[in-house]
């Protein structure tokens, strides 16, 4: 891949697929196999991004308070979420409930927040930590969440 990418900010890895969200706001995809490269342009830097436990989507967080779901397969835009959590300056991330229903995120405002994947409607959203929460992980198998946040707390 020859093209400069400027201050990759999030990735994730899946089998043959590596999966990239930077400053200058584009999601690229690097297929390790076949040598494809596709890239994303989104409105704003991107904080984090989840692909779902299916495969057929990419929840990408950006710096605009706005989680945007992805098509996988086609980088078109499903939904966005975005008024019930602030993101503007830390690496907050998001991810996929285990039945891929809720998508999970944090908050800069202490808040964790869980919004329906197919409405977009928030299912909850709560104040568990004295600042940022910067981390959220959903458990494979049951219905947990994980947080972390810049109080140093989990």
């Amino acid at each position: 891949y020859q093209r400069r990418v400027h201050g990759v900010t999030a990735i994730q890895i899946r089998e043959c697929e590596i999966l990239t969200g930077s400053a200058d706001g584009f999601v690229r995809s690097f297929d390790v196999r076949r040598g494809p490269v596709t890239a994303d342009c989104l409105p704003a830097g991107v904080a984090s991004l989840r692909i779902s436990r299916d495969g057929n989507c990419v929840a990408v967080q950006t710096l605009d308070s706005t989680i945007r779901l992805l098509d996988h397969a086609t980088g078109e835009l499903l939904a966005q979420y975005r008024g019930s959590h602030s993101n503007e300056r830390y690496h907050v991330g998001c991810c996929f409930s285990r039945t891929d229903e809720w998508l999970a995120t944090g908050s800069e405002d202490a808040a964790v927040v869980l919004y329906e994947v197919v409405s977009g409607n928030v299912s909850g959203r709560s104040v568990q930590h004295r600042g940022c929460v910067t981390s959220v992980e959903c458990h494979p198998s049951s219905d947990t969440l994980l947080t972390g946040g810049t109080d140093g707390s989990l």
